[in-house]
């Protein structure tokens, strides 16, 4: 079951989702650029990875010859998931990233827009 959550006070909205042995928290800050994927057990952060909106995560299903589970990989990590869980963090990522990619171009198509006061430095 996928857990939503969003802090107002700081703008950070994240997911979680059972995985396998545990849960997948994803994390966005808007404005920021970045993602945060953490693999957590009964709440505390096992790892994180953080990544920008420019490197992204990969979204894997099983297709013939390729993958044979769901997972996400996220600079070089792969994380497998069920199904549902991996379908609830693809249709939330792709939502705010599509937001921060549309924002960004707004931002670049400005009259008097400064592009690189907008890139995120990796």
């Amino acid at each position: 079951m996928a857990g939503m959550s969003a802090q107002p006070a700081i703008g950070i909205e994240s997911v979680t989702v059972a995985g396998y042995r545990g849960e997948v928290q994803l994390t966005y800050q808007p404005g920021q650029d970045d993602f945060t994927v953490s693999v957590l057990h009964r709440g505390v952060p096992l790892a994180t990875i953080v990544t920008s909106l420019r490197q992204g995560i990969a979204f894997e299903q099983p297709v013939y010859g390729r993958a044979q589970r769901h997972y996400l990989c996220v600079r070089g990590t792969f994380i497998d998931l069920p199904e549902a869980g991996w379908s609830t963090l693809r249709d939330w990522y792709s939502a705010r990233a599509t937001a921060a990619w549309q924002r960004r171009h707004q931002l670049a198509a400005a009259p008097g827009a400064d592009i690189a006061s907008s890139q995120t430095t990796i």
